[in-house]
């Protein structure tokens, strides 16, 4: 359950959230500036904050692990350095996160809902029809009412999806679309410790699409479309959790 079913337990982090929030936009020193520019050593470091720990979702926040998942990618594509001249994606989206996560509540079952949302509104139109999108939407309206499913079902259409995109031109609509369906059955079978989710890849299509319709996009980037895509996503995201019961 969320929180723990603890109402003060999301308030003592919604709190922490925004100690540090502010200690990350705080003004960094020359010498801090510096290190961080020249210091060619990346080592690995444990996540000093609770919403960047994703693996431990379930025990620090009583959130599953696919939230956990989402969170990482999200983060992945939309986190820059504090650097104080702009603003970052975390001071919206983490405290808003955590608002909207109603405390008490089990949002396992969630994840199909959310992936019903990205193949089914968000696929490019073009690809609706294909049938591996057909049987995935079955799969997962199936877990989302509870009825019990064969693992095998879900891997035997996995295989078929990447059959299906070895015969197919990559980063084109029609390969990301695939690649959709198939990390939506990947984030299923493999929960704890998958390497990026569905929602990177309905990125890459949803921006392609575009880029393909809109040959001359104006004034727009490709990384302010991405960046829109992002956020419409974290706002589906934000309006689905607050719903949830």
């Amino acid at each position: 359950m969320s929180f723990k079913n603890n109402h003060e337990i999301k308030e003592k982090k919604l709190a922490s959230t925004y100690d540090w929030l502010n200690m990350k936009k705080a003004p960094k020193s020359a010498e801090e500036i510096a290190e961080k520019l020249f210091n060619l050593n990346r080592t690995y470091t444990t996540p000093d904050f609770f919403l960047e720990d994703y693996e431990n979702f379930p025990s620090n926040l009583g959130l599953p692990n696919w939230l956990g998942n989402l969170l990482f990618t999200i983060n992945h594509h939309n986190s820059n350095d504090f650097s104080g001249f702009k603003e970052n994606y975390e001071e919206y989206f983490y405290p808003a996160f955590l608002e909207s996560c109603n405390v008490g509540i089990d949002y396992s079952l969630m994840f199909h809902k959310w992936e019903l949302m990205i193949l089914t509104d968000m696929i490019p139109k073009q690809e609706r029809d294909k049938k591996y999108f057909h049987d995935l939407i079955k799969l997962h309206k199936n877990a989302l009412d509870g009825k019990d499913l064969e693992s095998n079902e879900w891997n035997e259409l996995q295989a078929k999806i990447d059959n299906e995109l070895q015969e197919i031109e990559a980063r084109t609509i029609t390969w990301n679309s695939g690649r959709t369906a198939y990390l939506s059955i990947e984030n299923y079978i493999n929960k704890e410790d998958p390497y990026t989710t569905s929602s990177e890849a309905i990125v890459d299509a949803l921006l392609t699409e575009y880029i393909n319709d809109n040959q001359n996009f104006g004034n727009k980037s490709e990384q302010e479309l991405r960046k829109n895509i992002w956020f419409e996503l974290m706002k589906k995201l934000l309006a689905m959790l607050n719903e949830w019961k």
